[in-house]
């Protein structure tokens, strides 16, 4: 009696079967089927291999690609992993420079910051450490012009100065001005001169303002002696506003103050 096959049913005729042709092409032609449908598939196999080789780039091969991939020993640029040894040195070397919050000494950029700011210097007011003096100051009379600097003064640090002035021969309506915002070429005009017209100092935004004669009430202070709170990097600039600036004179105009390690 005949049995099949366990895979593809082949036809296995039994010892006491007669030989039918019959079944032997039906055998013959369920091998050759399959051996095509196999055949395909190897072919479909090696197509998408040969599209993956030439994704991955100019169809290396894996073991091309192995190579340039590298290990966790690699110390070189020359492959993936040593390229990452290499970026991990220099940041590692970065950390080190930088450091962290807890750091005290000066090697790195969190202890350099801490020492400085333990140690920052800062203008303390004194009355007696005279810094700046200007004596017998004689503001002529312009037409053109309303303004006259005094000094400008770039703080270096943080703090507080002590600023003396005196005047003599107010007539008209005169005021000081000291401000930290005025167009830069105004810290370069020379101290004591008149200020030209287009560099006119915007009074609004003056961080103190003294009348020292007012005209309409006849009110005249003829000193002023002040303690002038100041931020590191700003530049203040004093200034007399008025007209006309006949017969006045800056007697004198003095700047004091000391500087601290905090």
């Amino acid at each position: 009696m005949a049995t099949f096959t366990t895979n593809y049913d082949l036809i296995k005729p039994g010892n006491d079967d007669y030989y039918d042709i019959a079944d032997f092409n039906e055998n013959m032609d369920a091998i050759d089927g399959q051996l095509s449908l196999t055949e395909q598939e190897v072919t479909r196999v090696k197509e998408e291999l040969e599209e993956l080789k030439s994704g991955m780039g100019q169809n290396e091969s894996l073991s091309a690609i192995e190579r340039k991939i590298g290990n966790h020993t690699d110390q070189t640029n020359t492959t993936l992993f040593g390229a990452i040894a290499t970026h991990k040195k220099a940041t590692d070397t970065t950390d080190r420079k930088i450091g962290n919050a807890t750091d005290q000494s000066t090697n790195t950029l969190f202890g350099l910051l801490k020492t400085l700011q333990t140690q920052r210097k800062l203008y303390r007011y004194s009355k007696t450490e005279k810094k700046l003096e200007y004596r017998d100051i004689t503001v002529f009379e312009n037409s053109d012009n309303y303004q006259f600097k005094i000094h400008s003064f770039h703080a270096k640090y943080d703090g507080s100065i002590h600023v003396k002035l005196a005047m003599s021969g107010l007539e008209k309506a005169l005021h000081l001005y000291i401000a930290d915002f005025a167009n830069t070429a105004l810290f370069e005009l020379a101290d004591k001169s008149s200020v030209p017209p287009h560099l006119y100092l915007d009074t609004n935004s003056a961080v103190y303002k003294q009348t020292l004669h007012d005209e309409s009430t006849h009110g005249r202070t003829t000193v002023c002696d002040i303690v002038l709170p100041v931020q590191a990097g700003h530049i203040y600039h004093f200034v007399t506003n008025g007209f006309p600036y006949a017969y006045t004179t800056i007697s004198s105009f003095e700047l004091f103050y000391t500087e601290e390690m905090v």
